[in-house]
């Protein structure tokens, strides 16, 4: 399967179709600004020495999404986010679509920026996302 990458129109299209957003950046970063209704699983976790990975990513990505879910994969700038798709494929998710320009915004093969979802003025929210934030979903995993 090709998991298509899209820009901020085609993002808001399948949203408005019926994809969820799922957020894969850290949580410190998801509670500092996500768009509404977004879901946060991070692929990857912040500590001091960098980025690790999330070992409970994909558990926590079935416990919270049957596997034909259509899910909006988002991160930052486009990075973790295909890290994340590669990982929800082999795990069998089936409806998968990332936002290549994540969050913040990317930059073309020229150099140029293309505007993410905050950057381009769309609704955003902060906080932990309460139900639909990384402990609320790592708590309901495991269940």
């Amino acid at each position: 399967m090709s998991v298509e990458r899209v820009g901020l129109e085609e993002a808001l299209a399948a949203l408005a179709d019926g994809y969820r957003y799922l957020d894969v950046r850290s949580s410190i970063e998801f509670a500092a600004g996500h768009p509404p209704a977004a879901y946060n699983i991070p692929v990857m976790h912040a500590g001091e020495a960098g980025f690790a990975p999330n070992r409970d990513f994909i558990r926590v990505a079935t416990a919270t999404f049957p596997l034909d879910t259509p899910l909006l994969v988002a991160c930052q700038a486009g990075g973790r986010s295909q890290v994340a798709v590669k990982q929800l494929e082999a795990a069998g998710f089936e409806r998968l679509m990332e936002l290549r320009t994540g969050f913040d915004g990317c930059r073309d093969a020229f150099g140029r920026r293309e505007a993410g979802w905050g950057r381009a003025g769309q609704a955003v929210e902060t906080g932990d996302g309460g139900a639909r934030g990384y402990d609320a979903l790592l708590a309901g995993a495991r269940e």
